[in-house]
C-alpha cells in the first residue's frame, strides 16, 4: 500500500473513532457500563489508592494554607492563596500528564478498562470470557506488561525524536507536536490491548496488529491524554469511555473480530 494511501486509512481511522465519542457516551448510559465492576472486590482499593495519591498532593500545600491565615495583611493573604493555587495546578498537571504516571493509572484503573470492554464485547454479542476475578486477575498482570512495553516503546520512538530537533532547532517548535502523537498512541495501544486480548493475540501480536489501526490508536490516546486534564473525575471516565469508544470502533473496524483471529491464525502458522 502506498504511503499517501496508508496515511489516509489512518486519518479515517481518526475521524471514526472520534465520530464514535458521542455513540459511546450514549452507549455507557443506555447499557449502564459501570455496573457490576464492585464485584471484583478490589476495584475500590485501586480507585482509593488513586484518590490517596491526589489527596496527598493537595496536603503537601498545607503549609500554604496555613500561611494564608496568618498573614498579616489581606495583600499578603491574597498573595499566599495565589501562590498555592499555583502550586496545587502545577503539582496536579506534572502528576496527571507525567508520561509515566498515566500508564500508572491505566495499570491501577485495569479493572474499569477491562469490565467495560468486556462487558461492551457481550453486548454486542460477542462472547468474551466470562467476569471472574481469577480472569481480572490474568488482565491486570497482562495490563502491567502492556504498561512497561508501551512505556518503553514511547522512550524508544521519542528519542530519536527529540535527537533530530536537537539537531535542527529551527523547528523545534513541533518537537512537543510529535512526542504527544506518540504517546498518545502509546497510550491508545495500551486500552486497544485490551480488545485484541479477547481475541487470543499475544502482547506481540497485539501491537503489530494494532499498528495497522495506528488512526484508532492515536485518537484513544489523545482522548485520554485530554481527559487527564479533568480533576478525579478524569482519571475515572477517561479510560471507561476510551475502552467501550475502542471496542465499538475495533468491533466495526475488524469486522466483528474476525481480522483479528485471522491475524492470528496466519501468524502462527508462519511459527
Amino acid at each position: 500500500m502506498a504511503y499517501w494511501e496508508r496515511f489516509k486509512e489512518y486519518a479515517e481511522q481518526f475521524r471514526y473513532t472520534m465520530a464514535v465519542l458521542y455513540e459511546s457516551v450514549i452507549f455507557i448510559r443506555k447499557h449502564r457500563i459501570w455496573s457490576g465492576f464492585w464485584k471484583y472486590g478490589w476495584v475500590a482499593r485501586f480507585l482509593v489508592v488513586i484518590a490517596v495519591i491526589l489527596g496527598l498532593e493537595m496536603i503537601g500545600n498545607l503549609s500554604s494554607i496555613l500561611g494564608i491565615f496568618k498573614a498579616g495583611s489581606a495583600n499578603q493573604a491574597l498573595a499566599s492563596m495565589g501562590m498555592m493555587m499555583e502550586s496545587t495546578a502545577q503539582k496536579a498537571y506534572d502528576l496527571l500528564t507525567g508520561s509515566s504516571t498515566k500508564y500508572i493509572l491505566l495499570i491501577l484503573l485495569e479493572v474499569l478498562i477491562y469490565h467495560a470492554c468486556r462487558r461492551t464485547l457481550n453486548i454486542l454479542g460477542h462472547d468474551s470470557e466470562t467476569p471472574t476475578f481469577k480472569n481480572f486477575l490474568r488482565a491486570q498482570s497482562r495490563m502491567f506488561v502492556v504498561a512497561i512495553f508501551a512505556w518503553a516503546m514511547n522512550f524508544v520512538f521519542s528519542l530519536p525524536v527529540k535527537i533530530f530537533f536537537g539537531i535542527f532547532e529551527f523547528v523545534d517548535f513541533l518537537e512537543p507536536v510529535m512526542l504527544y502523537l506518540i504517546q498518545s498512541f502509546f497510550l491508545g495501544f495500551a486500552v486497544m490491548d485490551n480488545f485484541n486480548e479477547q481475541f487470543g493475540l499475544k502482547i506481540k501480536e497485539s501491537y503489530h496488529f494494532s499498528k495497522d489501526y495506528l488512526g484508532v490508536g492515536l485518537a484513544i490516546g489523545i482522548v485520554v491524554n485530554v481527559l487527564l486534564y479533568i480533576p478525579l473525575l478524569g482519571v475515572v471516565v477517561s479510560p471507561l469511555l476510551a475502552s467501550v469508544a475502542v471496542t465499538l470502533v475495533m468491533y466495526a473496524e475488524t469486522l466483528q473480530g474476525k481480522l483479528a483471529e485471522n491475524y492470528l491464525l496466519q501468524h502462527r502458522k508462519k511459527e
